[in-house]
């Protein structure tokens, strides 16, 4: 197939003119998208969820939310973490480039096996880092039955 010559006006004729023209820019692609925003979308904290010998430990990533604004509840087996990271004000005039920070409500759910003790469960929060511990229940641990003879 042959290559054609017809290219739309302003468009770079090669890699490296587009890339001159890209470096050119005072602000590179921060002006590309003017409104491009993620602040108010529907986010989701990363979430670990390992098990350990005697406990299952969920670790949530929130940064920029204080304890008081999480809500961590165990209801039939589903541990439910809920939370809000409100929008920092904004003051006029202040020259926004690009808000990619998520915020608004957030929600996270997940299935508990039966094997959990869900009356001594904990959380702690640090460092922007939300940490659930269910201990499993003590019939679930699993132990070492010596065998007399």
């Amino acid at each position: 197939m042959a290559q054609s010559n017809i290219r739309r006006p302003g468009t770079p004729s090669s890699m490296q003119e587009w890339m001159r023209q890209f470096m050119e820019r005072p602000r590179g692609l921060l002006d590309e998208y003017p409104h491009e925003s993620f602040s108010h979308e529907e986010w989701s904290p990363a979430v670990d969820v390992r098990e350990e010998d005697s406990a299952y430990v969920v670790e949530c990533d929130i940064p920029g939310v204080s304890a008081e604004d999480i809500d961590v509840t165990l209801d039939n087996g589903v541990l439910s973490i809920r939370g809000e990271r409100k929008e920092e004000r904004r003051e006029e005039g202040d020259a926004w480039h690009r808000i990619e920070r998520f915020t608004g409500s957030f929600s996270r759910r997940f299935t508990l096996p039966d094997s959990v003790d869900t009356g001594a469960a904990e959380a702690s929060m640090n460092d922007g880092v939300l940490t659930v511990r269910i201990p499993r229940s003590e019939k679930a641990v699993s132990r070492r039955i010596d065998i007399k003879s």
